[in-house]
């Protein structure tokens, strides 16, 4: 995203996994350097950290941000979002363990889901007109009323105008008479 549209855009990414979460980080440490010569991703994109911004396990800035926010912050799914204002939440497998046998934990996930619309900013583009404002939602499903069913519930409601694009892959195994793959 920074490489092809521009370094200024925030992003907020959540997964109910500390160790994805540490994945990421470290995958982004590997790939975007310090200067222009130190990784082949910043020397062909000119992406690089910021030095002079915080950088930590879950803070990540780079070269060219401006305005409100960080670059990058890394969060647990359902845990604080204060201080952040992306431009783009990813939320990468939400949904825990906890949450897979817990219905008073499905219902918190729902609530905290709600709470990251309001918190996007949209970005610009003055040359394109391209904005981006946009949740991308990742998940497995682990049970018949997690959040990726709250999620397609609530779309149903909605207005055209605010449907999300969904893609789903099948819950069926392909070539097998249709059966849910369901843990529960």
């Amino acid at each position: 995203v920074w490489a092809c549209l521009s370094p200024q855009i925030r992003i907020f990414y959540t997964s109910s996994s500390n160790l994805l979460i540490e994945e990421v980080a470290d995958a982004l440490n590997g790939f975007i350097g310090t200067d222009k010569d130190e990784t082949l991703y910043s020397a062909i994109f000119g992406i690089t950290k910021d030095i002079k911004s915080k950088n930590t396990g879950d803070v990540f800035n780079i070269e060219g941000r401006s305005g409100k926010g960080f670059s990058l912050i890394l969060r647990t799914s359902g845990g604080s979002t204060t201080g952040i204002h992306p431009n783009l939440i990813i939320v990468d497998d939400a949904v825990g363990q906890k949450d897979r046998t817990s219905q008073a934990e499905r219902d918190e996930k729902e609530k905290w889901f709600d709470t990251l619309n309001p918190l996007l900013v949209p970005w610009f583009d003055p040359v394109s007109t391209m904005k981006i404002e946009t949740i991308l939602y990742i998940g497995t499903v682990w049970h018949f009323r997690d959040l990726t069913n709250y999620i397609l519930k609530k779309n149903e409601t909605l207005p055209d105008h605010l449907k999300w694009d969904i893609e789903i892959e099948s819950i069926y195994k392909p070539g097998e008479r249709p059966k849910s793959n369901y843990p529960d």
